[in-house]
């Protein structure tokens, strides 16, 4: 628009103007629909603090634009809802968390039960009252 009101042209400013709104348009309006149907962005911000300390002992921001493995452990049918594709970024995203947690010299680490096999505990019944 500006240079065809600086050629004192007023067809030149509105066909330009027409033409600027449109091609906008068609990039921003387009642009969000492809990123909304194929992008789960998420960005979260980690920090491990000590009671007392001001300092944090460890901080760190993960960024996730598409969780495309972790999106596809949902049925197909769930994966075009967009709480799926959250979802699916924010486990990402955990996944990154603690990996780099356990990376850490004096973070507590996985305990492993023998065998292989997962451990369960269970409480013993309260007597019976009486």
């Amino acid at each position: 628009m500006g240079t065809g009101l600086v050629a004192h042209n007023t067809r030149l400013a509105v066909g330009l103007g027409v033409y600027e709104l449109l091609e906008e348009s068609a990039f921003w309006i387009g642009g969000s629909m492809l990123m909304g149907r194929w992008s789960s962005p998420a960005v979260v911000e980690a920090r491990l603090t000590r009671a007392g300390v001001e300092k944090p002992l460890w901080d760190e921001t993960y960024h996730v634009l598409w969780a495309r493995r972790e999106l596809a452990a949902f049925p197909p049918e769930e994966q075009h809802r967009r709480e799926r594709q959250l979802q699916a970024s924010l486990r990402k995203i955990l996944g990154n968390v603690f990996r780099d947690l356990e990376a850490l010299p004096d973070f507590p680490r996985a305990i492993k039960p023998l065998g292989g096999a997962p451990s369960v505990s269970v409480a013993p019944e309260p007597p019976p009252p009486g």
